[in-house]
């Protein structure tokens, strides 16, 4: 096997990413899962500064850079003490992000994460429905287990999507199985990849470099929008019929308190609409609010305004426009799909740029799947015309 993936073989890569399970158990194990987090995230940032840079590529470099000074010039009115940890997690995981960017996965390898991350998907949803029936879905939602567990399931869900041809029952029953063990978010937005796959599939999208870009801009911005929607929605009629139907249908409320966290963020944003309270802000702690924003895209808006949304919106996008000559193939289609669905599930989750590093690290992946098929193209193209 070659050392293109992160400079390392993929069975070493593979043994750190199912390591890192380990953060799902509160017990010492989880510091051996977190190393191996901060080794792949280590192993990134190398790749990420030790890769030639050409100028059709240093986009990406140029909108990596532009976040990592505006942190900086952006909290400098906040304690080191604070700002210190998450700036440098969030350098991290965007030099991850760079490095996979770089890096290359041919097919031999690709069979190989398949044929260990798709049994370990099979494992881990029959270990949260055991949970589900011996402790009961209030465990599995709460417990450390049910905040990296079930999201890392979510994510090696990806492998056997992936790999399998029969992608339109797999997805459905996979859906199923995690609405059944209460795994909202996954349950909504795996149909969503499927519609979003049928759509690429389109030769008219695949032709249209404008249809490309559009779909990317449009589901981008109305991921960042639903927040703001769902926070005013809580004030009018319809919030509280839908809410009422929610608990008819569901026992559970559709405003289940992300919309107090969303609304601090909103309420002491204002003013500050561009450049956010910065990295490291305590805004959530002062309002007496001891979880985190729960969405990628609060996050940036808390702590650094639109600017910050604006300047991931760029890295995000230079890495979408990556796979725009390759939908022909399906497997790239796939992985395009996913790209897209992701940055809905994003709405349910703070991931990217951390709080849950080890799901963190996994998305990178799988963002960065698409691209690394793509690389290993374009090089075993190169060779045949020298």
């Amino acid at each position: 096997m070659s050392k293109t993936l992160l400079y390392q073989k993929p069975s070493l890569i593979i043994c750190l990413i199912l390591i890192q399970w380990f953060q799902a158990f509160n017990n010492p194990l989880k510091y051996i899962g977190y190393l191996a987090s901060v080794i792949l995230i280590l192993l990134g940032a190398l790749k990420a500064f030790t890769h030639e840079i050409k100028p059709r590529k240093s986009y990406i470099y140029i909108s990596f850079f532009s976040i990592v000074i505006f942190m900086i010039s952006n909290s400098i009115h906040i304690e080191f003490a604070n700002f210190i940890y998450p700036f440098l997690l969030h350098v991290g995981l965007l030099s991850l992000g760079i490095g996979l960017y770089f890096s290359k996965i041919g097919p031999s390898e690709v069979k190989l994460f398949e044929k260990y991350l798709c049994p370990a998907f099979y494992a881990a949803i029959i270990f949260a429905i055991l949970i589900y029936f011996l402790k009961g879905e209030h465990y599995l939602a709460y417990d450390s287990y049910g905040a990296t567990g079930l999201k890392m399931t979510f994510a090696l869900s990806f492998f056997v999507l992936l790999k399998t041809h029969r992608k339109i029952i797999t997805t459905l029953l996979i859906s199923i199985g995690f609405a059944f063990i209460g795994e909202r978010s996954a349950t909504i937005i795996l149909p969503f990849i499927l519609c979003v796959y049928g759509i690429l599939s389109l030769k008219k999208i695949q032709s249209s470099k404008i249809y490309y870009k559009f779909i990317f801009l449009l589901t981008f911005f109305f991921a960042t929008l639903l927040p703001f929607a769902y926070v005013a929605s809580q004030e009018l009629d319809i919030g509280y019929e839908i809410n009422t139907k929610t608990q008819e249908y569901t026992d559970a409320n559709f405003y289940s308190g992300r919309n107090v966290i969303w609304e601090i963020i909103i309420l002491h944003n204002i003013g500050k609409e561009w450049s956010g309270n910065g990295i490291g802000n305590d805004i959530l702690s002062t309002e007496g609010e001891t979880r985190s924003t729960h969405n990628l895209y609060m996050y940036l808006y808390m702590t650094g305004g639109l600017i910050f949304i604006f300047l991931f919106s760029l890295f995000m996008y230079f890495m979408w426009l990556k796979m725009r000559y390759y939908l022909y193939d399906k497997d790239v289609r796939f992985c395009a799909a996913f790209f897209i669905g992701l940055l809905f599930f994003y709405d349910f989750e703070l991931i990217l740029l951390g709080n849950n590093v080890p799901v963190s690290v996994m998305f990178w992946f799988i963002m960065n799947w698409g691209i690394m098929v793509i690389n290993n193209k374009e090089q075993c193209l190169t060779k045949l015309t020298n």
